[in-house]
């Protein structure tokens, strides 16, 4: 068997069958995004890295603390209205984690849904 590569391995079926293969690690820099892969059906837990979820193991639990990496633009005017991206790691596993929960000092903001990126932005 050839190691480092690809190999086809033919599959027959006597019925039609239908499956997904996928890996957890893959794509799954930080833990927001390991777990919010639950909403694709992948079963996947956070422990210092994306891991399978094994049968044993307790569904997944919270994430680290947000953290934000960089906040644009840094000004804007008094009057609010100023559209910010604020990126980092960990910033929930889906919109609706962060769609009550951003605030500027005082301020609520209203976080766009078509610009959100699962963990990152």
């Amino acid at each position: 068997m050839p190691t480092g590569g690809s190999q086809s391995i033919p599959v027959h079926l006597a019925n039609a069958a239908f499956f997904q293969v996928y890996n957890c690690a893959v794509g799954s820099p930080d833990c927001s995004q390991c777990l919010g892969r639950e909403d694709l059906g992948h079963l996947c837990v956070w422990s210092d890295g994306c891991r399978p979820r094994g049968t044993l193991q307790p569904p997944p639990g919270t994430c680290p603390a947000p953290e934000i990496r960089a906040i644009e633009p840094l000004s804007g005017p008094l009057d609010g209205g100023t559209r910010l991206t604020i990126r980092g790691r960990n910033l929930g596993r889906r919109f609706s984690d962060v769609a009550q929960g951003v605030w500027i000092g005082s301020v609520a903001c209203e976080p766009l849904a078509n610009r959100y990126t699962v963990s990152e932005e």
